[in-house]
């Protein structure tokens, strides 16, 4: 039966490059919805204070890894198929290790959202 609220968290998985393998590693990840306004306020870019000074300065490293890692935590609850346990440290050490680790998770994230849309 369809439900008119989807369930708080649903279940896909993620492939990630691996630095000198051929193939990716894929691991299970527990994502939290998010409504179609949270998803929009989620995607949509922080200004920063060198954006709003009008510097071209670069990014300052260690604010880019905790945005990366608040990104995560914001639609990440669990996951499966990893050597630890999800926390908020091990996240940060996923994220840190494997460059594309972030981006394949958004992406999955995305792709079952709009894949659910679409099937509903």
């Amino acid at each position: 039966m369809f439900k008119l609220q989807p369930n708080p968290t649903f279940w896909a998985p993620v492939s990630i490059s691996i630095p000198g393998e051929a193939e990716e590693g894929t691991i299970e990840i527990e994502f939290k919805h998010k409504t179609k306004k949270e998803l929009a306020a989620y995607l949509r870019p922080a200004p920063t204070k060198a954006a709003a000074k009008g510097a071209d300065k670069p990014a300052d490293p260690d604010a880019v890894a905790k945005k990366d890692l608040a990104d995560m935590l914001s639609i990440v609850a669990d996951w499966k198929g990893l050597d630890a346990p999800f926390t908020a440290d091990n996240m940060a050490s996923l994220i840190e290790s494997y460059h594309g680790a972030a981006q394949a998770i958004i992406g999955a994230y995305l792709a079952a959202l709009l894949e659910r849309r679409q099937k509903n």
